[in-house]
């Protein structure tokens, strides 16, 4: 059997698993698993600074320029039957993203 790994956040651990513990090889007692304390440093800066009005210059592109871009999945079926129904739905869902001129 292949090993599987499966990712858990530290608070998670520390939640559901107050008290694990590991052992680094069969030679070694159990470790209590500790995890140190955070510290995190707050930087503050400026978009506008930082990137001279461009970072408000693409905000804008994406706000005003862009249009949400529909298709209907289900009209491109190849193999088995179209689910009608589906089409329905995604046809609808494409009247209610038009873009407004």
């Amino acid at each position: 059997m292949q090993i599987i790994s499966i990712r858990r956040t530290r608070q998670y651990i520390k939640d559901n698993y107050p008290d694990a513990k590991y052992k680094k090889d069969e030679t070694e007692n159990w470790i209590q698993i500790k995890f140190p304390e955070r510290e995190l440093d707050e930087i503050n800066y400026s978009l506008n600074e930082t990137y001279q009005g461009l970072y408000h210059q693409i905000a804008e592109k994406i706000e005003k320029g862009l249009n949400l871009a529909y298709y209907r999945l289900e009209e491109y079926r190849i193999a088995g039957k179209r689910n009608e129904m589906e089409l329905g739905r995604m046809k609808a869902l494409g009247v209610s993203y038009r873009p407004s001129s």
